[in-house]
This record gives C-alpha cells, sequence and structure tokens, in this order.
C-alpha cells in the first residue's frame, strides 16, 4: 500500500523502501505473519507516522534513513545493502516451518497456472519464503542460504520461477541435483529477458514487474592528446538507473591500449552522463576508434543488462576558455522539487554546466542528486535545477549544501570542475513573484503601462 488510509490495523506491518521484487519476498513474510504492507519512501513517512502506533509489530525493509527509527526504535530493520541479502533475511524470520523454497529473478510476476492455487507472491499462501537470484548469477547471500540449509537437511526442495533464470537453474542443478524444480506453466509470449533470445515466447504466464525502463547507450567519445577519455553515456528510456563500464580497447593506426574498467555510475531518465576515464598514458592524436563493454540495470548491486559498442572518436588537444558562476545562495522550491542555483557565464563562449549537489542530506542519509546540463551564452544568466524531494526535517538538516559543476566549452567534454558551498534556504512568496515577472516580462510591461494610462484618463476627469 501506498495510501495508509487503506490499512487493515492488524497491529502487525512490513514497511518496504523499494517495490520490485519485494511483491515476492516481503509479501510471503507478511502474508505468514498476517501483516500489512506499506511501500515506504520520502513522501509516506509521515503517513506512516500517523497512522501506525508505535506499540505495533513493525518490520521496516531496506530502509537506510534515521526519522523512523527514532519514532519506531522497537521495530525490526533489515538493510543488508541488497535486495537479496534483505530477502535472505526474511526468509531466516519465517514465521513457519519450511521444507522448500521460491527462487526468483524479481524481473516478473509470475502468475499461479489453476486460479485455486494461492499467487507465489504469497510463498504459497504463507508456507515457504521467496529469495532472489539474478538472471545470469546467484548472489552469494542466496547462495550461502540455500547451501547451509541444505547441509542442514532443512531444505528439501528448491522452486525456481521462470525461464529467465535458465543459467541459474544449470548452476544449481550441479550442486544439488533432484532438488530442483522449475516451474513452467501456461504457454505465454513476453520479451525482453536478457538470456533469451528476444523473440522467443515463454511458456509461463507473467507479467513484467515496474522496475522500471531504463535503456543505457555508449553515445559519443572523445580524448584528449594526455590521455583522458570521455565517454557520453545516454538513458534513452524513462527510469533512473546505473551504469557500470567494464572494458575498453582503444586503436589509433598501430597504436593499441585496452582496460579494465570499474565504478558505477548513475543516470537519470532521458538523459546523459559523462565519464572521464584517465587512462595514464598519451595518445596520438587524430583519429581512432573505441571498442567498450558494460553492464547496466535499474538498481546498483543488480546490473543485469549488458551492452556494448564500436564508435570511432578523435584526439585533439583542449583549448577550453569556458568559466562560471554562482550568483547568490540555492533555494529548495517545493512547486518543482528541485534544488535552484543560478549560473552565469562571464566567458566569451558558450558554456554547458552539468549541476549536481552533494552529500544532500535525505532522512539522515547523505545522497547526491543531479540536474539536467544547462547551456549558457556569454553574459547569460540562467538557474540550475537539481531534482531532489525534501521535507521541513531535511531543510533544518541542510543549512548548507556543497554545489559541484562539471562544465566546458564542448557538451561532451566538460573539462573543469568547480565546487561550491551554499546557503540554502526554502523559495518564498517573493521567489515565486520574481520568476513570474522574469518569465512574463512583456505582459508585466504592459499591464503596468495600462496601469499608467488608466490613472492619466481617471486624473483627467
Amino acid at each position: 500500500l501506498y495510501n495508509t488510509q487503506l490499512l487493515r490495523n492488524t497491529g502487525c506491518y512490513v514497511l518496504v523502501a523499494e517495490a520490485g521484487e519485494w511483491v515476492y519476498s516481503a509479501g510471503a513474510f507478511a502474508y505468514a505473519k498476517g501483516c500489512d504492507i506499506v511501500l515506504l519512501n520520502n513522501r509516506s513517512t509521515d503517513l506512516i507516522i500517523d497512522n501506525i502506533p508505535q506499540d505495533a509489530e513493525i518490520y521496516v525493509i531496506g530502509y537506510e534513513g534515521k526519522r523512523l527509527k527514532e519514532i519506531y526504535p522497537n521495530a525490526t530493520y533489515i538493510s543488508t545493502g541488497s535486495k537479496a541479502g534483505d530477502a535472505v533475511k526474511l526468509a531466516e524470520m519465517f514465521p513457519k516451518d519450511y521444507s522448500s523454497v521460491f527462487v526468483v529473478s524479481g524481473m516478473f510476476l509470475h502468475l499461479p497456472g489453476n486460479a485455486r492455487d494461492p499467487p507465489f507472491w504469497t510463498g504459497g499462501g504463507g508456507l515457504k519464503p521467496v529469495i532472489i537470484a539474478y538472471p545470469d548469477s546467484i548472489p552469494e547471500e542466496t547462495k550461502n542460504f540455500i547451501d547451509k540449509k541444505v547441509r542442514s537437511g532443512e531444505l528439501e526442495v528448491i522452486e525456481l520461477l521462470g525461464p529467465e533464470l535458465d543459467p541459474v537453474l544449470s548452476e544449481l542443478k550441479k550442486t544439488y541435483g533432484n532438488k530442483i524444480i522449475t516451474r513452467m506453466l501456461l504457454y505465454f509470449g513476453y520479451q525482453g529477458v536478457p538470456t533469451r533470445p528476444p523473440t522467443q515466447l515463454y511458456p509461463i504466464p507473467v507479467l513484467l514487474l515496474p522496475s522500471g525502463d531504463i535503456r543505457v547507450d555508449l553515445e559519443r567519445a572523445s580524448a584528449t592528446p594526455e590521455g583522458l577519455l570521455y565517454l557520453t553515456f545516454r538513458n534513452i528510456g524513462n527510469t533512473p538507473g546505473y551504469f557500470k563500464p567494464l572494458y575498453i580497447n582503444i586503436t589509433c593506426g598501430k597504436f593499441s591500449v585496452e582496460r579494465q574498467l570499474s565504478g558505477v555510475y548513475q543516470i537519470l531518465g532521458k538523459d546523459i552522463e559523462i565519464v572521464e576515464i584517465n587512462l595514464n598514458e598519451p595518445l596520438p592524436q587524430g583519429e581512432c576508434e573505441l571498442y567498450f563493454e558494460g553492464v547496466y540495470g535499474v538498481e546498483k548491486d543488480r546490473l543485469v543488462f549488458e551492452f556494448n559498442k564500436t564508435l570511432p572518436f578523435t584526439v585533439e588537444p583542449v583549448n577550453d576558455r569556458s568559466d562560471v558562476e554562482v550568483k547568490g545562495e540555492a533555494v529548495y522550491s517545493e512547486r518543482y522539487e528541485s534544488i535552484i542555483v543560478t549560473l552565469t557565464n562571464p566567458s566569451d563562449v558558450d558554456v554547458y554546466v552539468y549541476p549536481s549537489a552533494v552529500n544532500v542530506v535525505v532522512d539522515g542519509v547523505p545522497q547526491t542528486f543531479k540536474g539536467n546540463v544547462v547551456k549558457l551564452s556569454p553574459g547569460e544568466t540562467k538557474k540550475a535545477y537539481i531534482k531532489a524531494f525534501l521535507t521541513k526535517a531535511d531543510l533544518v538538516d541542510n543549512e548548507e549544501i556543497t554545489v559541484v559543476l562539471k562544465f566546458g566549452e564542448r557538451k561532451d567534454r566538460p573539462v573543469k570542475v568547480e565546487s561550491y558551498t551554499l546557503p540554502l534556504r526554502e523559495e518564498t512568496l517573493t521567489d515565486v513573484v520574481i520568476e513570474f515577472v522574469e518569465k512574463n516580462t512583456l505582459l508585466v510591461g504592459a499591464a503596468i503601462v495600462l496601469i499608467v494610462i488608466l490613472f492619466i484618463i481617471l486624473r483627467r476627469r
């Protein structure tokens, strides 16, 4: 539930910080316990505090904040840093004895083949827990849990749901043999499983879980003779997510260099992210070719989609004359749900600015928020909108914020970085009026002229 008015007042509540596969793992646990499930985010925290009593039996899953811990100090908090780990913790706390478990990827909502059968996301009617595997591998937490339970004799059957888990099925069968059961039910077509051909039909009734629409591609590359490589990634989907560059190979005639890469990067929906890679090796100037491999996904610990690209690029020197300055303080706008920073371009060239606010404390947890690229003509002043949702309590925790600006003369090469520590205040009515005047200069001017004319006419009468 997002709407706490729909609570059944059972006296037991499972609060989960994410949706998706929690339909499975938290659902099975809550069904077995007879608890309500409430989906938790920064917006719903106040509703939860207003509607759930402090003496209730409460389980909070995947939550890193501080407000709920202050209000509900006796609740059980489960947050291992990965959803697979949290699902295992729920399985270890399962209130009923069980000899089998469901294993799902979390990509799909698997429907029962018989309408009379209890849905899988209830754990077969609260009889068994649901744990998580990835389409191409078994998380370490899941593997250790299964191994421990099988060796102790507590676990006799492992039921895998969905053909996207074929690689996992093969791995588990090597170890556990006939303890593995796969569920292949009614014939149903669906596309988008990374371990299957894109047009293949799957013999199982499924619905895609709301894990988001993310599709990351490497759009362009550029480099300097000193060995700085700039890669521009674009998310053509609508959902923010993460990507991880794994490998690059660069060839420039007879020259060749390759690197294994590390680091995970966040990317917003319908936005770009530029990654700077220092090769620590000079590159010959001129035309070169890049081969790239990487993975991406909606969640940081679950990058299940692979992508690769071969594209030409140019190695050329940097003569960047761009500059940018911040005017005044940062303003949080509840209307736009954004941190607003005013930028100006004192240089005589166009400047492309990538703004972000780092270590912003949201519910006690430091987070980084990013805004869309801002183009500034010479001498121009514009507002940068950094998307964020802050409560009144968050504003108290963030009297100052750190704003980082990456910018450059070229959109695909933000070679300069500036950091500012700015006071943060809440937007006022005066700010709204000033914004209206700025956006409607002609309208306001016409209104003033009309008022003056009416005043003169009335004076003459």
